[in-house]
């Protein structure tokens, strides 16, 4: 499905990163083993296996990761749209290979100016990555974390789903959800978080399928591990509630 291949991308520019970055951590630790001596007197330093695939690899590590984030974006917009977390990470990504291929082209030394800011963009990157993968689960529980017994504290989200959901009274089963698969005239119909909407007058869901994804399906499990949260669903007209199984 489309939006695993997207997932599958997301982590590719995540390791892809992580091997950019181990050119520091590699560089450093070797550097200070070698003001070490052992007992022979002789200077430690890591195998050169490392030193040879991240350090001397560094920049095709970088191409890499531009390349899986440009097939990423346009898989994830095309799909669901900007998302602002993963726009900043994007943005710092190739803040980063701009960094990189001005030093080369340049031949700038190690130092000064460029070196610093693309040092703290590596820190700033790491944060963004950990915060677009993360930030779906916080706007889940900051959602679902209101006391039970506040009065005034209701958040946007759930406000929004409990008026949805009272647009309809119909419990559907997940046989009775299938049989809305936008086939053969039937209306178009998918549950999420166990609210059911109607999909049949949305052009992306043509003939009841959507990028890999089929009406009639419960789609909980699938866009939850999505970073671009249930947003896609705020303009659907809600028609009922999907039985607890």
């Amino acid at each position: 499905m489309l939006h695993q291949f997207g997932g599958l991308l997301g982590w590719l520019i995540l390791w892809s990163y992580v091997g950019t970055l181990l050119n520091y951590v590699l560089k450093f630790v070797n550097k200070q083993l070698l003001k070490t001596k052992n007992k022979e007197g002789k200077s430690r330093k890591l195998p050169p296996i490392l030193m040879k695939i991240f350090v001397r690899n560094h920049k095709y590590f970088g191409i890499a990761a531009f390349t899986f984030l440009i097939l990423h974006f346009i898989l994830q917009f095309i799909t669901y749209g900007l998302n602002i977390t993963g726009g900043i990470a994007a943005s710092l990504i190739c803040l980063q290979l701009f960094l990189g291929v001005y030093a080369v082209t340049k031949k700038r030394p190690r130092k000064g100016l460029w070196f610093n800011l693309h040092r703290v963009v590596a820190v700033l990157l790491v944060l963004g990555i950990l915060i677009h993968i993360n930030f779906p689960y916080l706007i889940k529980a900051s959602t679902t974390s209101s006391p039970a017994n506040s009065t005034t504290s209701v958040s946007p989200t759930s406000s929004s789903s409990s008026s949805q959901t009272s647009a309809s009274d119909k419990i559907f089963t997940l046989e009775e959800l299938a049989t809305y698969n936008g086939q053969n005239g039937q209306p178009a119909y998918v549950a999420y978080n166990g609210i059911v909407y109607d999909v049949s007058d949305n052009q992306n869901w043509k003939n009841g399928k959507h990028n890999g994804e089929k009406a009639g399906t419960d789609l909980t499990n699938d866009l939850s591990r999505s970073p671009h949260g249930d947003s896609v669903f705020k303009t659907l007209p809600v028609v009922g509630s999907l039985a607890a199984n």
